[in-house]
């Protein structure tokens, strides 16, 4: 099941009330804490209505969700959930200042069999400036730009996919990142192309806030 409150009800609420509720989650028995406005994904898609849980799930961490993945959206820098003063930021077409992260522990990524039968495609490019410690190929059957932080499988392995600069195929050009997280979870996440030269912040940014809504969950908070 993915965590998206498909079956729950929604209403209108007013982002002061709504900061301070959370939906309390876990997945393969990790848990997490998660304020409610991280899940403007939910409330784009539903009409401008926020999923609304029970009162029992809005007060009980002991209430969970069993779930088999997250998928929510914050603003770089500083992972910021939706709220009054920057919600012209969400509303705007294309990627902005979105981060659209997504976890689960369904999917890992096979990096064995990527090296065996998608990287020999890969064209070796010059590395990319601001990504020095990530090796920079061309994959000439998709035309995407990718980024390696490894020439050969390894559990922690981080893979970059970019739509290339001068792609006319993609109004809203934007970079993918699969990785792991906590050695048990599959971590995806995108961005805007034009902020690639970021990306060192955004995942420490997409990894501490994971960190934060479980150690908040650890702390009963």
């Amino acid at each position: 099941m993915v965590l998206s409150c498909e079956k729950d009800e929604y209403k209108d609420a007013p982002n002061t009330e709504l900061k301070s509720h959370k939906l309390f989650v876990s997945i393969d028995d990790v848990n997490f804490n998660i304020p409610l406005t991280y899940y403007y994904n939910i409330y784009e898609s539903n009409g401008g209505h926020w999923p609304i849980a029970s009162e029992e799930e809005k007060t009980s961490p002991k209430k969970r969700k069993v779930a088999d993945s997250l998928r929510f959206v914050a603003l770089t820098p500083d992972m910021e959930p939706y709220n009054d003063k920057n919600s012209d930021e969400f509303k705007k077409p294309g990627w902005g200042r979105k981060v659209q992260i997504y976890l689960t522990h369904r999917e890992r990524p096979d990096w064995f069999y990527y090296f065996k039968y998608t990287a020999p495609r890969l064209v070796s490019l010059p590395k990319n400036e601001y990504l020095p410690q990530m090796l920079h190929y061309f994959d000439s059957a998709t035309g995407h730009d990718v980024y390696l932080s490894s020439d050969s499988p390894r559990r922690d392995l981080v893979q970059i996919i970019c739509d290339t600069a001068d792609s006319v195929s993609r109004h809203f050009p934007s970079c993918s990142v699969t990785a792991s997280y906590m050695d048990r979870f599959k971590l995806h996440y995108s961005f805007a192309l034009s902020m690639l030269d970021k990306w060192p912040e955004i995942d420490n940014e997409v990894r501490g806030l994971l960190d934060q809504f479980h150690q908040e969950a650890l702390a009963g908070r």
